[in-house]
């Protein structure tokens, strides 16, 4: 498998309502961070750094 890295050519910045998510929906983000395994990677790798 080869996969070649390009360098970017165009960059959009996220709509508004996607910015500061994790602040704006700090609930619904708990919910994904905790279901998607993401905290228990950080607290796994970061442990009390996180």
């Amino acid at each position: 498998v080869v996969t070649p890295v390009e360098a970017y050519r165009n960059f959009y910045p996220a709509e508004e309502a996607h910015q500061d998510y994790y602040k704006k929906h700090p609930l619904h983000y708990a919910q994904y961070k905790r279901g998607s395994g993401r905290k228990a990677f950080i607290e796994k790798h970061w442990g009390d750094q996180a």
